[in-house]
């Protein structure tokens, strides 16, 4: 079709009307099909209708405009390659044309002044005119943000500043998403929950509480799975999450880029992406109420862009024993002795307390295990559980193992300490405990039974964990009722 078989000139209103077709034109095409209708005899007691400024940009004049609104639909969205305007300075349609590659079917979309222009292009790159200047006022000071997000695709986007009018590049590149596989209605079904604001968080890493802008709650699931639910509630066509957008105002996830406002985006998945096993979270992003599975399987940005690895759970081991065999395992201080002042007992506490108050001191994550035994003087006590002011005991206070004859009597004060090991093995062979290592620590390991020769060494607790085998030498001097099974 030529383009007079598409385009209508109304000499009497002074408009170009699209009446017809569904062809695209360059607006050179326009311009040029314009100047041989004006050249016309007929036409020569009209004013010229529109000059060209370069070979992209044009100009309407003497009053002449592009109908929008038209029986054929509007005019310039028939259009490409070049930028219109009023000769008035009120109107401006930009040209904004993408490059770059994408995954095939990709519906390029756009967000203006916050709103997604309704879609009449077709998929792929696109070669539009844009009316970015109403009735003489920028709209959003001619900012666009142009978006490629189709669930199971690694995401792009870009911004582009059309206030100037003429033809407009921006880059999308768009790809399959390899973990990223799983039907889009299996995914909805996953059940993750989505908080914004600040909060502090702490990943017991030795880092104590820090700031994070959005928490996750994970439903369960695996990071895997969470992941890929994450990327459903940002897809092109995402709704019914209120998610933070990027002017502090709150949306549909289509339009989400990071859990604050100024945040550098993470494009190609805006919660954080999944390489190796492994979920990275974008800047600001906590998770939480994941697969036990997956507790090492992560690394988090907090609000201040510092990186926040999990805690290493590693296991300190001492084998080569015999049922019978008492181990003890414990931290040392600087002199190389066993560091018995990791804490203050806080406040009294009578016989059938099931909670040990501690006040601040140096225990410290990666020197004291998930579960064990805490020290106080000479009294024992299980505990459950520990954060940085208290124990968990298994069982009331006064009946440590072995028990106490007397109520410890705590009044506040007493130093106490936390033994990585400290018990008599039941089974011969190895016995462990767990410890969350962030650092290297140096520890001293004995184990004793009458019968064998006191057994003592140094040894250092690593990123991948401590095993110490214990030597058995025959005590040929002691005698008593028990003896080494050596």
């Amino acid at each position: 079709m030529a383009i007079g078989d598409d385009f209508t000139i109304n000499w009497s209103a002074k408009t170009i009307e699209h009446t017809a077709g569904t062809d695209w034109y360059h607006v050179n095409a326009l311009y040029s099909w314009i100047q041989g209708e004006f050249d016309e005899l007929s036409a020569m007691n009209d004013q010229i209708a529109m000059k060209a400024l370069t070979p992209t940009v044009y100009q309407w004049q003497n009053g002449w405009s592009l109908l929008t609104g038209g029986a054929s639909g509007n005019g310039y969205e028939f259009l490409s390659g070049g930028s219109l305007e009023s000769d008035d300075n009120d109107y401006l349609w930009a040209n904004l044309y993408s490059i770059g590659s994408q995954v095939g079917g990709t519906n390029i979309y756009i967000i203006q002044d916050g709103s997604k222009v309704t879609q009449w292009w077709g998929i792929d790159n696109i070669d539009i005119l844009l009316l970015v200047k109403d009735a003489g006022s920028f709209v959003d000071d001619g900012n666009v943000r142009v978006f490629g997000r189709e669930f199971g695709d690694n995401y792009d986007h870009n911004d582009v500043a059309l206030s100037g009018g003429g033809r407009n590049v921006v880059g999308i590149n768009t790809a399959d998403d390899s973990n990223n596989n799983t039907a889009a209605a299996t995914v909805s079904g996953y059940g993750l929950g989505w908080n914004f604001g600040t909060s502090a968080f702490d990943l017991n890493n030795g880092n104590g509480p820090v700031d994070y802008n959005s928490w996750i709650d994970c439903n369960g699931q695996y990071l895997s799975a969470a992941y890929e639910q994450m990327k459903y509630e940002t897809r092109r066509g995402a709704t019914g999450q209120d998610f933070l957008l990027p002017d502090a105002t709150s949306g549909d996830g289509e339009q989400y880029l990071a859990a604050s406002a100024g945040y550098t985006a993470v494009k190609t998945a805006p919660f954080g992406t999944f390489a190796g096993g492994k979920f990275f979270g974008a800047r600001g992003v906590w998770i939480y109420n994941y697969n036990a599975e997956d507790a090492q399987n992560f690394q988090l940005l907090d609000a201040s862009n510092t990186t926040q690895a999990p805690p290493n759970s590693v296991a300190v081991t001492v084998n080569s024993l015999l049922s019978g065999d008492r181990v003890f395992v414990a931290s040392t201080s600087a002199a190389g002795l066993v560091d018995t002042e990791q804490f203050n007992v806080s406040g009294s506490h009578a016989s059938g307390d099931s909670t040990l108050y501690i006040s601040a001191g140096p225990l410290q994550t990666s020197s004291t295990p998930t579960t064990g035994w805490v020290r106080v003087g000479d009294y024992r006590h299980r505990y459950t559980s520990w954060d940085t002011s208290s124990f968990t005991l298994a069982s009331a206070i006064a009946s440590g193992s072995p028990a106490p004859s007397t109520d410890p009597g705590y009044t506040g004060g007493e130093t106490g300490f936390v033994p990585l090991i400290d018990w008599e093995v039941t089974a011969s062979g190895s016995t462990s405990n767990v410890l969350i290592q962030s650092q290297a620590l140096d520890v001293v390991i004995r184990v004793r039974r009458i019968g064998i020769v006191p057994f003592e060494t140094n040894s250092t607790v690593q990123a991948n964990g401590m095993t110490v085998g214990a030597i058995r030498v025959t005590d040929t001097i002691v005698s008593g009722a028990e003896t080494s099974g050596s």
